[in-house]
């Protein structure tokens, strides 16, 4: 009984594209040193080493942050590729749940790093920039 080969087309359909491929591998390469850069400012005082590297921590954030704004829409409009065997319900519900939490995060960290360092315009009554104190 002959084997029949399953060429690079007809696989083609089980992988997601080379947009999404892409963006993934680019993101990936863009959040791991940004985790790994803020970790390691955690432990830093206040220096300029921090200072400098903050300012790439803060560079590679809003880089992921653009990147995501790009790759949801990709995502919505090619959606994900076929199965070439269709997972147990669960696992397949494990697998989007995994995803969107995944997305949440790449959408939350950046957000959330920007609200705690960006300057504030407006100081709240009592707080130490409105009282002189700092």
């Amino acid at each position: 009984m002959a084997r029949t080969q399953t060429t690079y087309r007809n696989r083609s359909h089980y992988r997601y594209s080379r947009a999404q491929r892409l963006l993934h591998w680019t993101m990936a390469l863009i959040i791991l040193p940004a985790l790994a850069i803020g970790l390691y400012c955690s432990y830093l005082g206040h220096t300029p080493e921090r200072e400098f590297l903050m300012t790439i921590h803060k560079s590679l954030g809003m880089t992921a942050l653009a990147l995501l704004v790009l790759r949801i829409p990709v995502r919505a409009y090619r959606g994900e590729p076929d199965w070439q065997e269709k997972p147990h319900r669960h696992a397949h519900l494990a697998s989007r749940l995994a995803h969107g939490i995944l997305y949440a995060l790449m959408l939350l960290m950046p957000v959330a790093g920007y609200i705690t360092s960006a300057p504030r315009a407006v100081t709240s009554p009592g707080s130490a920039s409105s009282t002189g104190r700092t």
